[in-house]
């Protein structure tokens, strides 16, 4: 299956090649960490985030780096994502005076409701299937094939 990377559009990706190409070495990984995921991914699927503030007339960084490392690529892009939104929204003319003493109520329930809206869970929790079902699933898949 071909997609479009949604971060470089020219980009196509073949999902199926990468998946083949890299299961057994995620599977030697895993072994290796006694199957913990936590551990495989703090050594293996690092993704940093760095935020700095540069002053683009003399080059200089003007505020020190700001770096937050995740162990898990869609965890990174969310908060990325996050962030890129909610810096975009805070741009935006009507919101422009947040923080400020012009700031209104309307203002706020905007910001809080981005807020809200992002950080509110997608769906019930009993909807959702635990990480330990979809090893689980994985296992089975691999037993199969076998």
């Amino acid at each position: 299956m071909n997609e479009q990377n949604e971060n470089n559009p020219k980009k196509i990706i073949n999902v199926d090649k990468i998946l083949e190409e890299n299961y057994p070495k995620l599977v030697s990984r895993l072994q290796e960490h006694g199957g913990d995921f936590l551990s495989y991914s703090k050594q293996y699927n690092r993704h940093r985030l760095e935020i700095t503030l540069t002053n683009e007339q003399t080059g200089d960084e003007d505020w020190g780096s700001n770096i937050k490392v995740f162990y898990n690529e869609d965890n990174a892009y969310s908060h990325f994502a996050f962030i890129d939104e909610m810096l975009e929204l805070l741009l935006e003319e009507e919101n422009r005076d947040w923080g400020t003493i012009l700031a209104n109520e309307a203002l706020v329930e905007r910001i809080l409701n981005f807020v809200r809206k992002k950080v509110s869970p997608p769906k019930k929790k009993e909807e959702i299937r635990n990480f330990k079902e979809i090893i689980d699933e994985m296992k089975n898949n691999e037993k199969k094939g076998s």
